[in-house]
């Protein structure tokens, strides 16, 4: 196998791969409370462990990415009422996103996939690539890990807001630090949850992945507001099982995703122009 994590790799070695690198994925995380049962690293090693497994995977695919620096910061005010949070504001999130993007573009990598593991980057993410397009041009994208794999989470009762079933499930599967005695079951269910806290709600609002039909979006609220544990969710439903089976699939459709955005080679595109002439 090619080595692929750009942080272990020395510069003649990446200069050599250069010319058959396909793309760099980039783990982006947070360092933020996930409850008093699991660790501020969470979002960050999710991130990280799915884009290693992907780029293993899709070498057997016939692409090649690696792995590039890990952002392991996000916006995560919200977060801030729970000691150890640390947050950046959603400007300079997105000044540093463009930052890693101008400098793996200016080495040539073309193709830069920021993976992510936080919905508080969500936004920033979106338009941070946008910002990144119109300066550069360039192939970028922002995958978020679980919009990968909503067929699988949607099965489950998950709220899927913050630290609740399947979010640590996946940490059990991954490896991740879990103290399952301290798990609790607390606001899954965010409208419920804010109209206790006495916020006027609407069923045409989407609160979390609960909700079905129509629906507007609303900002973040403090989690505090809600949850006096950090936990929006059940984490005592937490199941390995369960965890194993919603990462090993994000990880095969990012594999899948990257493969199938990887530029053409010269005999591919060669061919497709052949083809284009045929056609007029």
């Amino acid at each position: 196998m090619k080595p692929y994590e750009l942080a272990t790799m020395f510069w003649p070695e990446v200069a050599d791969a250069l010319p058959s690198v396909a793309g760099v994925l980039v783990p982006v995380g947070s360092f933020e409370q996930h409850g008093p049962m699991t660790p501020f690293e969470v979002d960050t090693v999710i991130a990280e462990h799915v884009c290693r497994r992907a780029a293993e995977l899709v070498q057997g695919l016939g692409a090649y990415y690696l792995v590039g620096p890990t952002i392991n910061l996000g916006a995560s005010w919200y977060h801030m009422d729970f000691p150890g949070t640390v947050s950046l504001d959603a400007d300079l999130f997105v000044q540093v996103v463009r930052a890693v993007h101008r400098s793996l573009h200016a080495h040539g990598f073309d193709n830069v996939i920021f993976l992510n593991g936080h919905g508080g980057n969500i936004a920033p993410l979106n338009h941070a690539i946008n910002l990144i397009r119109a300066e550069t041009g360039g192939a970028v994208y922002h995958v978020t890990y679980a919009d990968l794999v909503p067929d699988l989470t949607g099965k489950t009762d998950d709220c899927l807001v913050h630290a609740g079933q399947v979010e640590t499930s996946i940490c059990l599967a991954v490896g991740i630090r879990v103290d399952m005695d301290r798990a609790v079951n607390e606001a899954n269910g965010r409208r419920d949850a804010l109209a206790r806290a006495g916020v006027h709600t609407s069923r045409y609002v989407k609160y979390d992945a609960l909700h079905r039909g129509p629906g507007g979006n609303l900002p973040a609220h403090h989690i505090k507001e809600i949850s006096v544990s950090g936990v929006v969710g059940d984490a005592t439903a937490a199941d390995p099982a369960l965890g194993a089976e919603i990462i090993e699939a994000a990880i095969t459709r990012l594999a899948e995703l990257c493969a199938e955005l990887a530029p053409l080679g010269e005999k591919e595109q060669l061919e497709i122009e052949e083809q284009a002439l045929v056609v007029r």
